[in-house]
């Protein structure tokens, strides 16, 4: 399915196909009065990164843009957010790559979006967990 130029109908579209998931983090914001959206999937990017590289920059950005279109294609060619964005305008695609810790940005007007590679896991060592001693259990390792 591909998106469509309506931001309220791409959102309403890609709920349904994740049914809905808590995991998914919308973030509505306007750049340059064109209304927008941000999309991660928790615990595959870092929050503290998608605000320094992406939200802060967009609302630092003073230009004009007819539509969400221009502005996504501006932000594409000038201002790379991350070294591995690109656009997608197919669910399919857009929906592997925001479970693969890329974030999406929709706009009005836009029937694809900006996608950028912001991965940053939480990771954990082998060792005991301190912060989660109420869990009783073999402590036997592989």
């Amino acid at each position: 399915m591909h998106l469509t130029e309506s931001l309220d109908q791409n959102l309403n579209i890609i709920r349904h196909l994740t049914g809905g998931s808590a995991d998914i983090i919308t973030s509505r914001l306007t750049v340059c009065g064109i209304p927008c959206a941000l999309l991660s999937c928790e615990g595959m990017c870092s929050s503290a990164s998608i605000s320094e590289q992406i939200a802060e920059p967009l609302h630092t950005l003073s230009r004009e843009f007819p539509n969400g279109a221009a502005l996504i294609r501006f932000l594409q060619t000038y201002r790379l957010f991350a070294a591995d964005s690109t656009t997608a305008a197919h669910t399919t695609d857009l929906l592997n790559r925001l479970h693969s810790g890329f974030v999406l940005l929709l706009a009005e007007g836009a029937a694809f979006c900006l996608v950028c590679g912001m991965q940053g896991y939480a990771t954990r060592s082998i060792s005991e967990p301190s912060g989660e001693l109420n869990i009783y259990g073999a402590k036997e390792g592989f």
